[in-house]
């Protein structure tokens, strides 16, 4: 019996071993001739903070350990190079290979994963290949001064640019939704691509374990911030600070047409947009028609004495959370300036007015309310 049990418990600690070593990564590298230099170990934006380094032995070997929430991409990166290694991190053992002078080129442990984002990175390559073909041929008109020929060989690349990451994007998450990759890249997809392709997308990869990953998570979150703010939704309630401190409610609003407007005093193009906003609210303000600017200030003196120098006389309203204010998260505002116009009735009628713009839709809205 006594036999028993203690087989019984080296088979048990066993297996929490296991699990714990499961649970955590350990990074086993070599970088020829970065002996005693400083390696960097850096995540994305995306995911939990991830900021490490370690010091390189005298052949160049060096470690890293720790544990992840999800795979995700990261950056190994050395003293004075330029080029970093990009990979995907797991709670594995990852074994990486490389030489200074060609740190990028790097060689890690190839798990599925990391199959994948090569299989990303080689699409890529191809990509900028023939960008290069076309910065040569910039270089080229530039040369000769044929200052029509640049610009529309820039507006080309840039559309080319654009277009072809994002066929690479598609590409990869209808391929691989089973991915840390496509996982990133429905987050970089997710504020610009039509929503209803949004949706598509984030189904597949819904479909797999990779979407209970906490950036897919957030990648449907911002989904459902960008449904709310459709034309034609009900613009979602919400209670802010005004700057007596006293909490303002949209809904107290409702039976006006109402422009909300986020901005925030450190924002030089909602500044340069102020005085449009003023002049549409001074054509409209005796026709049931009203603004609440929502600032994304974290400092409650540059928010109000930026009020008081582009002259706003509308509701203004804060929590003081800077990027992360309430509101601005219940709308999905990635990026400002933003602002959104309801109706009488509640809901949105359109968003990100501008200059023009503001006014001609006023005009319409209210000449067709009478």
């Amino acid at each position: 019996m006594r036999k028993y049990i203690i087989c019984a418990l080296i088979a048990l600690f066993g297996l929490i071993a296991r699990n714990t070593h499961a649970q955590n990564y350990l990074i086993s590298g070599q970088a020829k001739a970065a002996a005693n230099l400083k390696i960097y170990l850096n995540g994305r934006d995306l995911y939990a903070p991830l900021r490490d380094s370690t010091i390189a032995d005298g052949d160049g070997n060096f470690s890293f350990k720790g544990s992840v929430l999800e795979p995700q991409p990261v950056l190994l990166s050395i003293t004075g190079n330029k080029e970093p290694y990009g990979f995907i991190l797991e709670n594995k053992t990852i074994v990486i290979t490389g030489d200074i002078d060609k740190f990028s080129r790097s060689k890690a442990t190839m798990t599925e994963e990391q199959r994948i984002y090569e299989a990303y990175q080689a699409e890529k390559l191809k990509f900028y290949s023939y960008t290069s073909q076309l910065q040569n041929l910039m270089k080229q008109a530039q040369i000769e001064k044929d200052t029509a020929k640049v610009s529309s060989l820039a507006k080309g690349s840039m559309g080319l640019l654009r277009d072809s990451i994002t066929k690479i994007y598609l590409k990869i998450i209808n391929t691989y939704p089973n991915s840390s990759t496509a996982v990133a890249f429905i987050n970089s997809l997710v504020s610009t691509y039509p929503i209803k392709n949004v949706q598509e997308l984030m189904a597949k990869i819904e479909k797999t374990p990779a979407g209970a990953y906490p950036a897919a998570l957030k990648a449907r979150e911002a989904i459902n911030a960008r449904l709310r703010r459709q034309a034609g939704t009900q613009a979602v309630n919400f209670a802010q600070p005004d700057s007596s401190g006293k909490v303002f409610n949209l809904s107290s609003y409702r039976g006006k047409f109402v422009f909300i407007d986020f901005w925030a005093s450190w924002c030089k193009p909602c500044r340069a947009e102020n005085p449009n906003v003023l002049k549409a609210y001074n054509k409209f303000k005796d026709k049931n028609f009203t603004i609440v600017g929502v600032s994304l200030d974290a400092s409650r003196s540059a928010w109000l004495s930026a009020v008081k120098e582009d002259g706003l006389p509308w509701l203004q309203v804060s929590d003081l959370k800077g990027g992360d204010n309430d509101a601005g998260k219940l709308y999905g505002v990635t990026s400002i300036p933003a602002n959104f116009l309801v109706g009488p009735d509640g809901k949105i009628i359109a968003t990100d007015l501008r200059g023009e713009t503001l006014e001609l839709a006023l005009e319409h809205s209210i000449g067709n309310s009478k």
